[in-house]
């Protein structure tokens, strides 16, 4: 541990995405921002964290996927994968509000032009209580 408190760690690519994309500016810490993404109430030094978990739920509210939900989904060979997010659908490097957007998104970008698809029968998900991935139609027909 350094003087400041602080302590190198090391992450991956994708952690060091949200880091960026969480920031306020161009000069604030990336620590800020990941206490932020934790949910830590910006008093540095607390032992006790209180994070604040969001999930994703459908319109009519019959769907809610946690925030950590892994997602994924293929299109004409290729699988697209992503995470629920602050309660929003990571996907490929972009936020969508919606399995049909982050559909239409990701491989209408992939694509060159605009796509329409359904993300209810396309994504699968795998919620930490999942043992295997769920098709997203599927829950929204459960009881």
């Amino acid at each position: 541990m350094t003087e400041t408190g602080l302590r190198p760690i090391d992450i991956d690519f994708d952690v060091y995405q949200l880091i960026v994309l969480e920031k306020q500016g161009f000069d604030e810490p990336d620590n800020d921002a990941l206490r932020r993404l934790l949910g830590l109430d910006g008093r540095p030094g607390r032992t006790i964290i209180e994070r604040k978990s969001e999930s994703w739920y459908s319109k009519d509210g019959k769907v809610k996927l946690p925030d950590g939900t892994e997602l994924k989904m293929s299109n004409s060979g290729i699988e697209y994968t992503g995470r629920v997010v602050k309660g929003r659908w990571w996907v490929e490097g972009e936020y969508y509000d919606s399995p049909s957007g982050a559909a239409i998104g990701v491989v209408s970008r992939r694509a060159g032009r605009k796509v329409s698809l359904n993300g209810w029968i396309k994504w699968y998900v795998k919620r930490q209580i999942d043992k295997r991935w769920v098709l997203l139609d599927d829950l929204r027909r459960s009881p």
